[in-house]
């Protein structure tokens, strides 16, 4: 993972700068700032369970978040009825697979629209939504802002 707050911390620090130039006291020390998001790499995205099936079923939801998948597509995979998977994801995840597949495409379109020019409508149909309508109401149900609130906020800091 890396943390996307160069800025803010360049910022504070000539904050700081400019408070000891004038002979005004410093905050107390360290100075501690939030990320402003954090990029999981592959590597680092992973769901640790002692159940063999739900880790199957968690790296397949991973590999094929992107590619409209449903959760019959997982129950395939795992070989479990439905009913089985979502009890064993709700035991050992706290949640369901279908919330785990939005988990993954959110994830996935919040870096999207940190990191690259694309339309709100080109993030929506590369994570998986038929429509950008569908796309803005999921992201605003999981975030309580439009992709394009998400964007702005961000591009605030740069």
């Amino acid at each position: 993972m890396e943390c996307n707050d160069g800025r803010q911390i360049g910022y504070e620090a000539a904050v700081m700068l400019l408070r000891k130039m004038e002979g005004r006291p410093l905050p107390p020390l360290p100075v501690k700032i939030p990320p402003l998001t954090l990029v999981t790499r592959q590597s680092t995205d992973f769901i640790a369970v002692n159940d063999p099936d739900i880790a199957k079923a968690a790296q397949f939801i991973r590999d094929h978040a992107l590619t409209r998948i449903q959760i019959d597509d997982v129950v395939r995979h795992v070989v479990l009825s439905r009913r089985t998977l979502t009890r064993k994801f709700q035991e050992h995840l706290g949640h369901t697979p279908e919330h785990e597949i939005l988990r993954v495409r959110m994830e996935h379109a919040q870096q999207l629209l940190l990191s690259t020019a694309l339309s709100i409508r080109e993030v929506g149909i590369s994570v998986g939504y038929p429509s950008v309508e569908y796309f803005i109401m999921a992201f605003r149900r999981r975030f309580g802002i439009t992709p394009m609130q998400y964007r702005q906020k961000l591009e605030r800091f740069e």
